[in-house]
C-alpha cells in the first residue's frame, strides 16, 4: 500500500510503498532509492521478502525532494530527514529496523543512521536500528588521478553499526572492496562482505 510520511512539521512529504508481512513482529527493511530512483524490481523483491517474514518500506526520496534521478542526486538527501524516517519506522515496528542503500546513497544512509544514534543516545532511548545492508557502497570522494588511494567520507570511518556489504564482482568497485571493509571496521562496525560473482552494478534493481 502507498503511504505518505510527513517530516519537519509537514514541510516534507515522503511517499513510501509499504509491504506488510503476516509474520508476528517482523523485522522492518527501510529501502532507500539508489541515485537513479526506485525500480519495479524492488517491488518484486519486496513481495518475496514479505513471504520470508520481513516488512519492507520502499522510500521514494526523489519525489519527496523534487530531485531529478541520476548521478549526484543523493547529495540532496538530508541526514536529519533520514534520521526522522528511521525513527518513525522504529516506532511503527516492534522489531529491529534495517536500512538498505545502494551505491552513493550509502553515504546519506550511514549519516542518517549516525544522526539517529546521536538522538537516541541524547534521549537515553534504546536504539532500534539493527544494521545496514549496502549494495556496492560508494563511500569515497571522487579520485582525481587513477591509481591514487581512496579518500573516504568521515561517516565511513566513524560507523559503528553492523553492515552487510554486498559487492558485485563485475564492477570496478570490486577492487577496493577490502579497503572499504577495512575503513568501515576502523570505526567499530562489524562488516560481512558478500561477493556476488557473475553480476555487475545495480544487478538487484534490474529485471
Amino acid at each position: 500500500q502507498e503511504e505518505f510520511i510527513n517530516l519537519n512539521d509537514g514541510e516534507l512529504e515522503i511517499p513510501i510503498n509499504r509491504f506488510n508481512s503476516t509474520a508476528e513482529q517482523p523485522p522492518l527493511l527501510l529501502w532507500l532509492p539508489s541515485a537513479y530512483g526506485t525500480t519495479e524490481q524492488q517491488t518484486v523483491t519486496a513481495k518475496a521478502l514479505t513471504e520470508l517474514g520481513f516488512e519492507v518500506w520502499i522510500v521514494d526520496l526523489h519525489i519527496a525532494y523534487f530531485a531529478d534521478v541520476g548521478r549526484n542526486s543523493e547529495e540532496q538527501f538530508k541526514a536529519d530527514d533520514i534520521a526522522q524516517l528511521i525513527s518513525i519506522a522504529a516506532q511503527a515496528s516492534r522489531n529491529k529496523v534495517y536500512v538498505i542503500a545502494t551505491d552513493a546513497v550509502s553515504r546519506p544512509a550511514l549519516q542518517g543512521i549516525a544522526r539517529y544514534q546521536q538522538q537516541m543516545a541524547k534521549a537515553d532511548t534504546p536504539m532500534r536500528v539493527g544494521g545496514a545492508i549496502l549494495f556496492e557502497p560508494k563511500l569515497s570522494y571522487a579520485s582525481t588521478e587513477p591509481g591514487t588511494p581512496a579518500r573516504y567520507y568521515p561517516v565511513a570511518k566513524n560507523s559503528t553499526i553492523p553492515i552487510y556489504y554486498i559487492q558485485p564482482v563485475l564492477s570496478t568497485r570490486q577492487w577496493r572492496s577490502q579497503d572499504t571493509v577495512n575503513t568501515l571496521q576502523a570505526g567499530g562496525s562489524q562488516v560481512f562482505l558478500r561477493s556476488m560473482p557473475g553480476v555487475g552494478d545495480g544487478f538487484h534493481l534490474l529485471p
